[in-house]
């Protein structure tokens, strides 16, 4: 009901005050109602508010308004590191930032597709590769990865960016240069830092 109602109210009155009313109390509810022990719940309700908060963005071009969001849900994650990688069951948390992940970098291809005029903002740029990094990194400490078969994921991984553009370009989708120099940046990050893991568990010698 506050997630919807406080959504609605920002848009009919065009309000970024009631926008951030919605982030910050959003974010403050399962602290309030003593709620934040039940991690299953939280984490859900924070998808949701994540999702609000990406269209309120959308529909009223507020960038830094997701922006924020991201930091925001992005320091719950880091400050939920230990929970992530101590838990037993492995599944929820990786559903969650896999949720996260996708639906923060999805939310920076739509909107650059839908400006027309303008070319990425650099506060998405930031989120593409920000996002990327904590999501491998927190895959990494979850995980009892071996360094060649980290290495390996990761260069798998780094392919998803090199096929994306290759989609954008093979279907004329019409990209703007900033997003495709984003992607592919982030890219070659991977892809390297998935050979550094590869090539340091070999023996020199």
């Amino acid at each position: 009901v506050f997630l919807i109602s406080s959504t609605v109210l920002s848009i009919k009155f065009k309000a970024r005050v009631i926008a951030y009313f919605t982030l910050v109390g959003g974010f403050l509810i399962p602290f309030i109602t003593g709620t934040f022990e039940n991690d299953l719940f939280v984490m859900g309700f924070y998808i949701l508010l994540s999702i609000g908060l990406v269209v309120l963005s959308f529909v009223e071009h507020w960038y830094d308004l997701r922006f924020v969001s991201y930091l925001v849900v992005g320091n719950f994650i880091l400050f939920s590191f230990d929970k992530f990688v101590s838990a037993s069951d492995k599944v929820i948390p990786v559903l969650f930032l896999t949720s996260i992940f996708v639906l923060y970098k999805l939310a920076v291809l739509i909107n650059s597709f839908k400006n027309k005029k303008d070319e990425i903002s650099v506060l998405d740029s930031i989120i593409v590769v920000s996002i990327t990094v904590m999501f491998l990194w927190f895959i990494y400490n979850m995980f009892d990865f071996t360094k060649e078969v980290y290495g390996i994921f990761v260069m798998v991984f780094s392919f998803l960016y090199l096929i994306e553009i290759f989609y954008f370009k093979t279907q004329d989708v019409k990209t703007k240069h900033s997003i495709i120099y984003t992607l592919l940046s982030t890219g070659i990050v991977c892809l390297n830092l998935g050979f550094i893991f590869l090539i340091s568990s070999v023996d020199a010698d």
